[in-house]
């Protein structure tokens, strides 16, 4: 196998690593995936512009390998695009793509091959390889016996030889370099003369006319190139070399010469052509030149491609870039896929999708952005939208801008979307909203029950100087209450803590200040009044004051610990304890727990649960039928699901907010103050689970606690 041959095996070779590596990276090993994105990078890419187009650019095929090469790291850069982009299977399909490419760029070297070397190639084969050497061994141990026999034969034929050869040098351009080894002579014809301006006189017989003319850097080079084709009789030799003219500067010139041997083996005779290539070869340089530059310039901008997407994948904020006028996804970050996990997004219209914002106020906006080119940016923008695919829809609120693409001609083609999502900020906002109502609510109604004592206080002055002592009390509980009313947190305190003894203590001296009161005192309808009116009036204080007192136990309950509580035993204790409301009311109560068994929660919390529920459906019954209470549990998933059903009164889902509302009251004619079902949601919530209600007026309502285990 000569170099030249050898030369292509290592082309093909570096291409069959090209494909090894592409399938390997389709495929998910760890590897470099530089050498397969980039055409310059990769091994038949660096044979093709630091040897091949030097080397083999006289030939037109060479450049359309070039192409041909291209091309395959086009489509491979597409199929790692896709990979890289979960289109897995997609990409792996894209293989055979690549093997039709690749089969032209093997025809293509096996076409280069055979015009440089002139020899039809067979397949790489070890075995053939060596039955060919040996044939060859054979040929030539059969052809020195024969040598000698017609050496005679030969001189004849070679002088005969040489007058047509000199004739035929006469027709071509090319200088022909006849070297006698043995004589050591060298002769040249007449293209030496005219290519390289030497004068006959100038010309050296021997063969220092063609070595001293050699550029010194590449003399020994070709030496020992020479030297080393004699040691391995080859009979072909060919060399690129610069040699100098007569002026002084020096010619490209490609030299190919075929070698004659004598027994046994010694080399006697050279003869061969020098081509001047001299303006292929700059035109080459040039080529190779501009090429570096190209590659530099597509390094820089392969750069700041990978800087651009650098910035896109990690960016914090959610983008993508939807195209056309069906707005087609067509890229996304991660940033944007983690608002939407697992849906399938890229390649799909907007409203495919996301079918579920169809006639949504935010289609408009998109379509209008596309249609005139106007930027919009919008803040707390309410877009219902599922989080996964076929889940129900979310209320979710984004600060979104989105801009329009245009392309070279500066025509819309799609636009680009960077969004925040900002629900947790907004539901948070509104929950703190929610929550000043409510203790503007509770402000009110406590400054209403201090106007109330103070009325009471000056009707029990312009009566009876006796309770001057009493008013000073609530006079001095009516200011403690006023500068709780300006920090609420503080008032909650003061009312489960400190208010408990100052209100006891007005109470004992209202009933002391009765018992010491004559009985002709108290006997005037309006003394009696003004005494039931304080009665009511601390009662409702107190009643208030241990409301809070348990909202604020509730708080601080919130992390009691918790443990395995038989529901069952727990509904039979509370019906014990509504067991004569249960006899007045005639109510009919229904029990179904068994499924559920032990519940994982605070005994105490569940208990209160359980008790306001089956309270509040005796108490809201409806005149009109028989009251009938269902209590039932059962088990779904990671929840115990206890649902309190009743056939009373039924509420008016439009005030379901104010349901759950501290002193939230939906029917007055019953007595009760508005915090049960506050406390019951409260304690539900802090343990992770969730209350729902279902109700229809003059129907009745089902509470349905999800307690989670």
């Amino acid at each position: 196998m000569n170099t030249q041959h050898f030369d292509f095996d290592q082309a093909r070779a570096k291409h069959l690593q090209f494909k090894s590596r592409l399938r390997s990276i389709l495929y998910g090993a760890p590897m470099d995936e530089q050498p397969v994105l980039s055409h310059y990078e990769c091994g038949v890419g660096k044979w093709i512009y630091a040897h091949g187009l030097v080397a083999y650019g006289h030939i037109p095929e060479m450049h359309e390998l070039e192409k041909v090469h291209a091309t395959i790291h086009t489509v491979a850069r597409e199929l790692v695009g896709r990979y890289q982009q979960g289109e897995v299977e997609q990409a792996r399909r894209g293989l055979p793509l690549m093997e039709k490419v690749a089969l032209e760029l093997n025809e293509l070297l096996t076409t280069i091959e055979r015009k440089v070397t002139g020899i039809e190639r067979a397949p790489a084969d070890e075995s053939a390889l060596l039955a060919e050497n040996l044939r060859l061994f054979r040929e030539l141990k059969a052809a020195n016996y024969e040598l000698e026999e017609r050496i005679e034969e030969q001189t004849v034929e070679l002088q005969k030889s040489k007058e047509r050869f000199e004739l035929a040098s006469l027709a071509t351009q090319d200088v022909i370099m006849d070297w006698d080894i043995v004589q050591k002579t060298v002769w040249w014809n007449d293209s030496y003369r005219s290519q390289f301006g030497y004068p006959s006189e100038a010309i050296e017989p021997g063969v220092e006319s063609w070595y001293n003319q050699i550029h010194p850097r590449d003399r020994e080079r070709i030496k020992k190139e020479i030297e080393q084709t004699f040691s391995q009789e080859n009979k072909q030799w060919s060399g690129e070399y610069r040699f100098r003219a007569a002026k002084g500067f020096y010619r490209h010139v490609n030299h190919r010469s075929h070698i004659l041997y004598q027994p046994p083996g010694q080399p006697c005779r050279m003869v061969g052509s020098l081509q001047d290539v001299t303006d292929r070869k700059r035109t080459q340089e040039a080529l190779l030149k501009s090429h570096q530059k190209e590659r530099t310039a597509r390094r820089e901008v392969a750069r700041q491609k990978a800087r651009l997407e650098r910035f896109f994948q990690q960016a914090p904020a959610a983008i993508c870039i939807l195209d056309g006028a069906g707005l087609v996804f067509e890229l996304i970050n991660p940033g944007y896929q983690q608002l939407l996990p697992e849906r399938n997004l890229l390649g799909k219209p907007l409203l495919e999708a996301l079918p579920e914002i169809a006639g949504q106020p935010i289609q408009t906006i998109l379509e209008n952005v596309y249609q005139t080119g106007e930027t919009f940016e919008g803040k707390e923008i309410l877009v219902p939208v599922a989080r996964h695919e076929n889940a129900p829809l979310e209320e979710r609120y984004f600060n979104f801008t989105y801009q329009a693409r245009y392309d070279e001609q500066g025509r819309i083609d799609g636009g680009l979307v960077f969004a925040y999502e900002v629900t947790n900020q907004v539901l948070a906002r509104r929950k703190v909203e929610e929550s000043e109502r409510q203790l503007q609510a509770l402000s009110e109604e406590l400054a209403a029950t201090n106007e109330e004592i103070a009325a009471a206080n000056e009707e029990i002055s312009a009566n009876n100087d006796a309770l001057t002592t009493a008013n000073e009390e609530l006079s001095t509980a009516n200011g403690q209450l006023t500068r709780v009313n300006a920090d609420i947190d503080n008032f909650i305190y003061a009312a489960s803590h400190d208010l408990k003894a100052p209100i006891s203590n007005i109470e004992g001296l209202i009933q002391m200040l009765v018992r010491a009161m004559p009985a002709e005192s108290l006997a005037p309808e309006r003394v009696r009044r003004i005494t039931s009116l304080i009665e009511e009036s601390i009662g409702r204080f107190k009643k208030t004051i241990y409301h809070l007192t348990e909202v604020t136990k509730l708080q601080k309950d919130n992390d009691e610990d918790v443990s395995l509580v038989d529901l069952k035993e727990v509904v039979q204790e509370v019906l014990l304890d509504l067991e004569l409301l249960v006899q007045t009311s005639g109510a009919r109560i229904q029990v179904d727990v068994e499924e559920c068994g032990a519940i994982r929660f605070s005994a105490k919390n569940l208990r209160s649960i359980v008790y306001n529920l089956i309270s509040n459906a005796i108490k809201y019954r409806s005149s009109e039928r028989v009251p009938l209470v269902s209590v039932s549990c059962r088990q779904t998933g990671e929840h115990a699901v206890l649902s309190v059903a009743d056939n009373g009164l039924g509420i008016d889902m439009s005030q379901e907010k104010k349901l759950f509302a501290m002193f939230g009251r939906l029917h007055d004619h019953v007595e009760g103050s508005g915090v049960g079902l506050y406390m019951v949601k409260k304690m539900v919530d802090n343990a992770s689970g969730r209350i729902e209600v279902a109700s229809q007026v003059g129907q009745g309502s089902t509470f349905t606690i999800y307690f989670r285990q």
